[in-house]
């Protein structure tokens, strides 16, 4: 991949941060975030929950106060701010050296962005925070002896991704969950698992949702529309 988008110069400066952004930032991240959960999940105590969660919430507290050293760069990647996106992932003609634990698993020939590697370890922690988050949410379901959601659901996404994706961004926009402090991710990830789908890089298509020509929002028009009609629908039965 690397070979084939980063051997010619982009066409514009928006495909330039975009690649590096939201693609490399993101399977950069992959790799990390993985490599975290197995190591988490290879130490994970094999039998007693209560101490399993004492072991996930542990590990919490530790990529949260890593977060914290990233703060300035965190709460950038959190709020999906791009005014310095110029600064932070533009090209530079310099060598970068990515390390994963104690090892170097990335070094980056020239040119290069100068701040994948800063926001590729702030997105894998953030990942693994949102999955500790999910893990020990369980485990206390389990000890009160109840089923998690994503067991009991039999509801199934049969619209498109990119509809599912428009709502996601929607609910969020609108502050509609937890007084509006619920994440973007954390919103994608309970919806992925309730409706038992994959939306992959979805913040990706949410790019080529606010590039369409015309209506934008065509599946939360549709949602109006239709709700709409089954009122007036509604209100013809009761006066037919």
């Amino acid at each position: 991949m690397k070979e084939k988008h980063e051997a010619a110069p982009f066409k514009s400066t928006n495909d330039e941060i975009f690649y590096f952004k939201h693609i490399k930032c993101y399977l950069l991240a992959s790799i990390q975030h993985y490599e975290y959960l197995q190591n988490i999940e290879f130490e994970k105590p094999k039998y007693d929950i209560e101490i399993q969660l004492k072991f996930y919430r542990y590990h919490l507290k530790q990529i949260k106060k890593k977060l914290k050293e990233y703060n300035v760069y965190y709460r950038y990647f959190r709020a999906q701010h791009n005014y310095r996106d110029e600064h932070y992932f533009k090209q530079i003609n310099e060598f970068i050296y990515i390390r994963s634990g104690d090892f170097l698993f990335e070094v980056e020939q020239k040119p290069q962005s100068p701040s994948v590697h800063i926001f590729t370890l702030v997105e894998a922690h953030d990942r693994t925070r949102l999955y500790l988050k999910k893990t020990i949410r369980e485990l206390k379901l389990t000890l009160s002896g109840l089923e998690s959601p994503q067991e009991t659901s039999k509801l199934k996404w049969t619209s498109s991704k990119t509809d599912l994706i428009e709502l996601i961004y929607a609910l969020h926009a609108s502050g509609a969950l937890n007084n509006g402090k619920a994440e973007l991710k954390e919103i994608a990830i309970h919806l992925q698992q309730m409706f038992d789908t994959d939306l992959g890089q979805y913040n990706r298509i949410f790019y080529d949702i606010r590039a369409r020509k015309g209506n934008k929002t065509k599946f939360i028009q549709n949602l109006k529309e239709a709700l709409e009609k089954r009122m007036k629908d509604t209100d013809n039965e009761l006066f037919a």
